[in-house]
């Protein structure tokens, strides 16, 4: 399946309103720290050396690594390390254009890749067939969370120089699968094979690219996390510290809230913050909290704008405070789908000088999925609400 360079929360939001509403990340092994060791006026220069080697050999096991980065404007650019041919190109190569052309800031892209064949007797078209995905990541605390990616099965034209430089003359990466089928139509061979690949496959490789990234570049990351999912921790890592699966968000939008990485997954978008409760493998409630900033000074008309997406006019609208005793109106509602899904909403309107932010819980619920109350969605994200505040 293809995934397009987008936002996740824009994803989600275009899927809600049509519809309704991987890989592991350790954190990079710790320096090791080196302790001195004071040695008796008798014992010889060769036992202090013996001493020494030993202590140098515990201190590199489990590929542990001595230098941390600590850059506090973003993370490394990714650079391949791995042994596999012309992938170091390639990858330098999908960084830089997804850097130059996604429009939103992220703080790390990082490919995976599965070369399945490659075609370099013509030096002047060398030819890399395989599968060629990429992500987005923000660092939050120490987890990479996925915000953004691609997907994608295609060809790379490279070129080598008499020197031995090798460049890339053209990336054919197909968005659809009939485009797929199509560019492969003469490299049926090579295309069985990508289409062979497993979702475990492509789990472990990017698992590793993420495990290698944090690793060589020293970074204290000890998770990632895909939208809706829950943190996987990095390979050969330990499990992250309580304190840091707990995040603080201060949103550009003028506001700070505070949620567990282990039961909310966040996508942000210029528009909107949607805020995805982690959901079972075999279970899915499309439960969010959507945060999004309104041009208008009129809470209730933005209220009545929320209601009048779902199809409610008569929903009653009161007043109440949030988080730190942030003043606000707020209605509930629900909206009932022909196909016999239920969305429930909870709905909060805060001042905001020229504009009004509008904080909405939501849930949907269909056949086969026990039912919730209104008293339910707000008791599931009361923990967050209670640290909403505005800056």
């Amino acid at each position: 399946m293809k995934k397009q360079m987008l936002p996740i929360a824009a994803i989600l939001t275009a899927t809600m309103l049509a519809a309704g509403c991987g890989a592991q990340s350790a954190p990079a092994p710790q320096p090791a720290e080196t302790e001195a060791t004071e040695t008796a006026a008798v014992e010889t220069e060769e036992q202090e050396a013996a001493e020494t080697e030993e202590a140098t050999e515990e201190e590199v096991t489990e590929d542990e690594v001595t230098v941390e980065y600590n850059d506090p404007d973003g993370l490394p650019t990714y650079t391949y390390t791995g042994t596999e041919e012309y992938l170091d190109v390639i990858s330098d190569y999908m960084v830089t254009e997804y850097e130059k052309n996604f429009p939103q800031k992220v703080n790390v892209f990082i490919p995976y890749s599965i070369v399945v064949d490659t075609d370099d007797s013509n030096t002047d078209d060398i030819l890399v067939y395989g599968e060629f995905d990429i992500d987005g990541y923000d660092l939050r605390n120490s987890t990479l969370v996925s915000n953004c990616g691609s997907r994608n099965a295609g060809i790379f034209h490279l070129q080598k120089a008499d020197d031995g430089t090798v460049t890339v003359a053209k990336a054919e990466l197909p968005e659809t699968e009939d485009e797929t089928e199509k560019l492969f139509s003469s490299a049926k061979d090579a295309y069985d094979k990508i289409k062979a690949l497993t979702d475990e496959d492509l789990t472990e490789a990017r698992a590793t690219a993420i495990a290698d990234y944090v690793n060589t570049n020293g970074l204290n990351i000890d998770q990632w996390q895909d939208y809706g999912k829950a943190p996987v921790v990095v390979i050969n890592a330990p499990e992250p510290p309580e304190e840091e699966e707990i995040y603080t968000f201060d949103s550009p939008k003028g506001y700070s809230i505070t949620y567990d990485l282990r039961e909310f997954t966040l996508g942000t978008s210029d528009e909107t913050d949607m805020y995805g409760k982690v959901e079972e493998d075999d279970k899915y409630t499309g439960t969010f909290l959507v945060i999004e900033k309104v041009a208008s000074t009129d809470t209730d008309a933005a209220m009545k704008e929320a209601m009048k997406q779902a199809g409610v006019t008569d929903a009653e609208i009161t007043d109440a405070t949030i988080g730190d005793g942030v003043a606000c109106s707020t209605a509930q509602w629900q909206e009932t789908l022909d196909d016999g899904r239920i969305f429930y909403y909870i709905c909060y309107c805060v001042p905001m000088d020229d504009d009004v932010l509008r904080i909405r819980l939501e849930t949907t619920y269909q056949e086969g999925v026990n039912e919730v109350t209104m008293d339910d969605l707000a008791q599931m994200f009361a923990p967050m609400m209670d640290t909403f505040h505005l800056d």
